[in-house]
């Protein structure tokens, strides 16, 4: 059996051992807190009455929250819930289990097509099932955790736009499904609104200069996103109460402009902490992690590895803006510093750069120096994986 398949099976056997304890450790989430618990009564009221928990017909948006939420996260979760009978919290988390799972399994397919490597899907997968932050995120029934899933749709179709030979037909349909999900990205969540403008301008436009796609192409996108973001931006420019949610929270508000623009870059220098990152994490608990960080102590090993070896790329650049702006537009607020919610943009983001390290670190053709990270790291995800699903006052003991 040659090295390389080895790597294989391990990556393979590592990645399905990890979803199923991913699905184990539902049932150590004994809490359901307060946003949850309207979710459910909503999807509930929904399927018995058609009406929200809110007594309205079939919503489009919600004014429950932190800004206008869309239901664009709720109504697929009424849809695979009517799979499984009655609802209830467990259920749901299932659910909200399997389809970040399966976004994990989408982002990995986009990298191996981007890089045309089969082993960097294994790793890829690896690394995006156990970050901390996703892990936990996951089992909680909430818009943020659609996140993840509805980015990496958008970014396959987008990969798939532009890393092979497609006709015609095909091409306009990866434009107008890459379009779809990328302003369902911005819907979905409202502090992923600015980063997702961000995000599509420059994907776009990289499309478009290095000749992966034509004028015509170019016009369909433009077209599709503007025509399906219309409804929410008229909501949001004639919703008051939205308005003064917004202007309530903004770091400029009641203060001079260098005390606001102090504050904005204190918050988004906050998101790049090394304790937020990698030990202490929010300081909400429901948000994030109380041991791991958003991204887990472990996650140093790769990143470390690959700023040694200084192998960066165009997809490391266009990863780094859409953290870049993730954190500028969560800076923004003074809602909470950190605020691991409002950046959950970055989580799968952070997933492919980290992914490429492990990567590296596979090729290192010095055994001991290898045979150690490895030893290291196995040792670690045992500890790692001990307080997620066996130890009760462990990382899953959140404090509402």
């Amino acid at each position: 059996m040659t090295k390389e398949r080895k790597i294989l099976i391990s990556l393979i056997s590592i990645s399905i051992i990890i979803c199923i304890f991913r699905i184990i450790s539902i049932f150590f989430v004994r809490d359901v807190f307060s946003d949850e618990d309207v979710i459910i009564k909503h999807i509930i009221s929904i399927r018995q009455s058609g009406k929200d928990y809110y007594g309205e017909s079939m919503p489009a948006f919600s004014k429950v929250g932190a800004g206008l939420t869309t239901y664009t996260y709720l109504y697929p979760m009424i849809f695979f819930s009517l799979l499984l009978g009655s609802v209830n919290a467990i259920k749901l988390r299932i659910i909200q289990q399997l389809l970040t799972i399966s976004a994990c399994l989408l982002t990995s397919f986009a990298i191996k097509r981007w890089f045309n490597n089969k082993k960097l899907f294994w790793v890829c997968l690896f690394t995006s099932l156990t970050l901390p932050w996703g892990f936990v995120q996951a089992n909680r029934i909430w818009d943020p955790s659609f996140v993840p899933l509805y980015f990496s749709i958008a970014f396959y179709f987008y990969v798939l736009l532009i890393k092979r030979e497609n006709k015609e037909y095909q091409k306009y349909i990866f434009a107008i499904l890459y379009s779809s999900f990328t302003v369902l990205l911005a819907i979905v969540y409202p502090p992923c609104r600015i980063p997702a403008v961000f995000m599509w301008i420059y994907m776009t436009l990289y499309a478009f200069i290095k000749k992966k796609i034509n004028w015509i192409i170019l016009i369909v996108i433009i077209v599709t996103s503007t025509l399906l973001s219309l409804p929410l931006a008229i909501k949001i420019l004639t919703d008051s109460e939205f308005n003064q949610r917004s202007k309530d929270l903004l770091v400029f508000k009641d203060v001079k402009f260098y005390q606001g623009l102090y504050q904005w870059g204190k918050n988004t220098i906050n998101q790049f902490r090394f304790d937020y990152l990698f030990y202490s994490g929010d300081w909400i608990y429901r948000h994030s992690l109380p041991i791991f960080g958003m991204l887990g102590t472990i996650s140093i090993i790769p990143l470390i590895y690959r700023i040694y070896k200084r192998d960066f790329n165009k997809l490391d650049l266009f990863l780094f803006l859409i953290i870049l702006f993730t954190n500028l537009s969560a800076g923004l607020t003074n809602d909470y510093s950190p605020h691991s919610l409002r950046a959950c943009l970055c989580w799968i983001c952070y997933a492919i750069i980290i992914a490429q390290g492990w990567d590296k670190i596979t090729n290192i053709e010095n055994k001991k120096i290898k045979y150690t990270i490895y030893s290291v790291t196995s040792i670690s995800f045992i500890i790692y994986f001990t307080f997620f699903c066996l130890i009760e006052k462990g990382i899953l003991e959140f404090h509402v």
